[in-house]
């Protein structure tokens, strides 16, 4: 198991995650994410010993941010590598993942995210794969409208 950051640390780790694409790409919401982080951080042993699906987004956004500040693991392996890892590990499989809603795509648009920037460009297209019909199941619908804009936005 790998030692999570300090909560004061896991905010900043998030916040930078945030700034990098809190704007340009809705990886998940901000406002669920923080929220999270303090469910996590009231039980901190707890989180660790049972995972829940929160907990396994708490731990990629921890490795995307510690990828983003160039953070080293000490190591050889890129920086949040990790965590990354570790949260690969509990990663449900994707029918689970689908009972999950949004919170599964989100967490899916994050490993996306990250093995992007490490260079890891077809395994990340794995992971938009089983995203792909998530959207559907999880009854959200494409607007062609905004698409032709060059905006996609789902519409519930």
């Amino acid at each position: 198991m790998p030692n999570l950051p300090s909560e004061e640390e896991a905010y900043r780790l998030l916040d930078s995650v945030l700034f990098y694409f809190g704007e340009t790409q809705h990886l998940f919401d901000a406002r669920e994410a923080s929220d999270q982080l303090a469910i996590v951080y009231e039980d901190p042993q707890g989180s660790l010993q049972s995972p829940s699906i929160g907990f396994l987004q708490a731990l990629l956004i921890f490795a995307l941010g510690r990828l983003l500040r160039g953070e080293s693991d000490a190591s050889n392996s890129p920086p949040g590598y990790t965590l990354f890892k570790y949260a690969l590990d509990l990663l449900p499989c994707p029918s689970e993942l689908r009972a999950h809603g949004v919170a599964g795509i989100e967490i899916l648009a994050i490993i996306t995210v990250y093995l992007q920037n490490i260079d890891r460009r077809d395994d990340a297209a794995s992971y938009v794969g089983v995203s792909t019909p998530n959207p559907v199941v999880a009854k959200t619908k494409l607007s062609f409208t905004d698409w032709s804009r060059n905006s996609p936005s789902y519409v519930a």
